[in-house]
């Protein structure tokens, strides 16, 4: 189950009802997190996040992630709650993978605001996405006020 979940996740195809809904940031308004500022921005930290659609196998778009320092990731969605481990690859990339897996996914991360995009390598180029549209997730950190237009922290 894990593996098709974690495949969902990394899958751009989503639906994108609430895309239409949801506009995404302009290009400008986004800054890449690389580097020390990536690790900051979650180690020690839960996150509150969505996905586009929302994913079969819980019935919510909705998930929690916290992150501790060591590298050791907690992730629950709807009534499903999987522990796993969290690393920055390259300086650049935000990588996960689950421990009843052995699958990873990675994401380039853009920030706006309070609002954390994450994006997947193959729709973003030195440049930035090559369209802010096609974020996978977007979160938050628990206690900050959201400034992305459909997420509640």
């Amino acid at each position: 189950m894990r593996r098709a979940l974690v495949a969902i996740v990394a899958a751009i195809a989503f639906a994108a009802p609430l895309s239409a809904q949801t506009p995404s940031p302009p290009p400008d308004q986004l800054t890449q997190l690389t580097g020390e500022a990536l690790r900051a921005a979650f180690a020690d930290k839960t996150h509150y996040g969505t996905y586009k659609s929302e994913r079969e196998a819980t019935g919510t778009n909705l998930f929690t992630e916290t992150m501790s320092a060591d590298g050791r990731t907690d992730y629950r969605e709807g009534a499903s709650r999987i522990g796993g481990d969290w690393w920055v690859q390259g300086d650049t990339l935000m990588c996960f993978t689950y421990d009843d897996d052995d699958y990873s996914s990675c994401f380039h991360i853009y920030k706006s605001g309070t609002c954390l995009y994450g994006y997947s390598p193959r729709n973003t180029t030195p440049a930035g996405p090559v369209d802010t549209n096609l974020w996978v997730a977007k979160t938050i950190s628990k206690g900050s006020i959201s400034t992305c237009d459909d997420l509640i922290g």
